[in-house]
């Protein structure tokens, strides 16, 4: 893994595009093949994004903070779901070091 912080970006935004899809696609009849790779894909290399859209959508309903504009949210989704995926993608990369550090 030599570009962390691009498989972090890159990892966020296909698990964001994903349950876009997942969401507008439900609505007309979601193939059984696109739910299960989005679910294999969520309890995988999505989980961290997914963990931050839900602690984002837990915070934005308290009330009071329902009032901003919906880009508030995106942005906030977002940035959230960015920062997760990217500590759980620099937490497995010292971790594989550390692995192939202990069989030298």
């Amino acid at each position: 893994m030599r570009h962390p912080k691009a498989w972090a970006i890159l990892t966020c935004l296909a698990s964001l595009f994903l349950g876009a899809a997942s969401v507008l696609w439900a609505d007309f009849g979601m193939p059984a093949w696109f739910f299960f790779f989005t679910q294999v894909w969520f309890w995988t290399i999505g989980l961290p994004t997914l963990l931050g859209v839900l602690t984002v959508a837990a915070i934005w309903g308290i009330p009071g903070w329902t009032t901003w504009p919906a880009w508030a949210f995106i942005v906030c989704t977002v940035l959230v779901a960015l920062a997760f995926q990217t500590g759980c993608v620099f937490l497995l990369r010292r971790a594989w070091r550390l692995a192939g550090g202990k069989k030298s």
